[in-house]
């Protein structure tokens, strides 16, 4: 499948190569990325499905980029190259006209109106233009503040994701609402949020707008609950926004509908996540994930850990071998543990696993899944990596850290703990590679590292390092 905003939307980078030809770029940007230790790099895990495969999804409301129809004495569609208006004119939008460069020069005034996205604008020479297309929902384009490429043909979404944006865009053109224009601060629709489990069908709805809003919101849930959907909708959201930033708050949120979050369920285990909860975008590649991480750990093939293709009671069967038939290790520690997925995952090859998250909703979200899963040998707290890590030296130490890597306080102190083995999972593997030399001058070796491709048809692939201690 091509898409027709391939090239101007912010999502896809690859969509004209081939996925093999795909899965090679990103081993040579990561071999060079990884420089001298690039002759370690083993496996690229190539993702389990290519297309359809996010579970979350932030739609913008926004400007289509194109007029739907202009009139001066004659009719014009707008829809081609771009409007030039010279000799002082203001541009406030970037104008299709037809194919063709149409240029207003100096004086000449423009007594026709033209009428474009249903309002009528005067257009004279040195004035300020505003050709403004429909009302659209989807994804930014790229160096554009309001303009949004609709994801109708989007390889990453599924099927119900478009069905979703379809019914609410044409729901709000119907009743003639307007996007929250960002410099004028006008408009009432701001963010469409959903959520999914690839794997329970659940699906969470939020809808970000300001407190302008005037459609009805119960009809609004109607049309929602009507759609013929492949999952289920369990919650409907409406959070009211009337700041000025461009994001989508955990604030005045209101449940129109069901409940405010969805199961998911990773490698046998189920997790509730939240509409704000943080949870791997891609669930069949998150289970490839934690598998290298589990093999990492405790030396278990890494596909033995998904539950993608095999039962609940197989993984569990699994998880209860490599306990009863393997001396267990004694203590892991898990570092950035979100909602605590990987420590779970990995709890049944130690007798005690901790995890660390500075966000307090992430750590209840832990300690009730974990719950929810029978697991008792898992703890977590809430607080500063930094200022929460123990004295008491674990066998392995898992760091899940932000993009941007470990704060050099934080990686001081975590290499000098001294555990026989550090798991780094990098989704920025540059920034990895610039925390590297700590652990190399704390006696660490690198042992292996493979990668995950997380996010087909875009740039970006995860990697997991394991580090050895020398002397162990």
């Amino acid at each position: 499948m091509f898409c027709k905003h391939f090239g101007r939307c912010g999502g896809c980078a690859y969509l004209d190569i081939s996925y093999e030809d795909e899965l090679a770029l990103k081993r040579a940007n990561l071999m060079e990325i990884l420089g001298e230790y690039a002759g370690v790099l083993g496996e690229l895990h190539a993702a389990p499905v290519a297309e359809g495969y996010r579970n979350k999804m932030e739609f913008a409301f926004g400007d289509s980029g194109t007029a739907r129809q202009a009139r001066s004495g004659n009719r014009e569609h707008v829809s081609g190259a771009t409007h030039s208006l010279e000799a002082g004119s203001r541009v406030e939008n970037r104008e299709h006209v037809s194919g063709a460069t149409r240029s207003l020069e100096a004086g000449n005034s423009v007594e026709n109106r033209e009428h474009v996205s249903g309002a009528t604008h005067s257009l004279e020479a040195g004035s300020r233009v505003d050709l403004r297309g429909e009302l659209t929902l989807g994804i930014r384009k790229k160096r554009s503040f309001y303009e949004v490429a609709s994801p109708e043909n989007c390889v990453l979404i599924c099927e119900d994701f478009k069905r979703i944006v379809a019914h609410v865009t044409d729901f709000f053109r119907d009743r003639g609402e307007t996007f929250f224009h960002r410099k004028r601060h006008t408009g009432a629709l701001r963010h469409l949020v959903l959520r999914r489990g690839e794997f329970t069908g659940e699906i969470l709805v939020l809808l970000s707008a300001t407190s302008t809003l005037q459609a009805p919101l119960d009809r609004f849930v109607e049309g929602l609950l009507a759609l013929p959907l492949d999952g289920k909708i369990v919650g409907i959201m409406h959070a009211e926004n009337d700041g000025v930033a461009d994001a989508v708050k955990n604030e005045n949120i209101k449940i129109l509908h069901g409940r405010d979050y969805y199961y998911e369920k990773i490698c046998g285990l189920t997790f509730k996540v939240s509409a704000f909860s943080f949870f791997q975008t891609n669930s069949r590649g998150a289970e490839v994930l934690y598998g290298v991480v589990a093999k990492f750990s405790g030396d278990v093939a890494s596909d033995a850990w998904a539950s993608g293709s095999r039962s609940e009671q197989h993984v569990s069967r699994l998880f209860h071998e490599r306990a009863t038939s393997h001396q267990l290790q004694h203590f892991a520690l898990d570092l950035y543990c979100g909602t605590g997925t990987i420590a779970q995952v990995i709890s049944p090859l130690f007798e005690r696993v901790a995890g660390v998250e500075i966000i307090e909703e992430a750590i209840l979200a832990a300690r009730e899944n974990a719950a929810a899963n029978d697991i008792k040998n898992c703890e977590f707290f809430a607080g500063d990596v930094f200022e929460n890590l123990t004295n008491e030296t674990p066998c392995t130490i898992i760091l899940d850290p932000p993009r941007d890597g470990l704060h050099p306080k934080a990686l001081a102190k975590i290499a000098a703990l001294g555990a026989s083995r550090v798991i780094y999972v990098a989704c920025k593997p540059k920034s990895f590679v610039r925390d590297l030399p700590a652990f190399i001058a704390a006696g660490y070796e690198v042992q292996a590292i493979e990668a995950v491709d997380m996010f087909p048809r875009t740039p970006h692939v995860e990697a997991v390092a394991l580090l050895r201690r020398a002397d162990t």
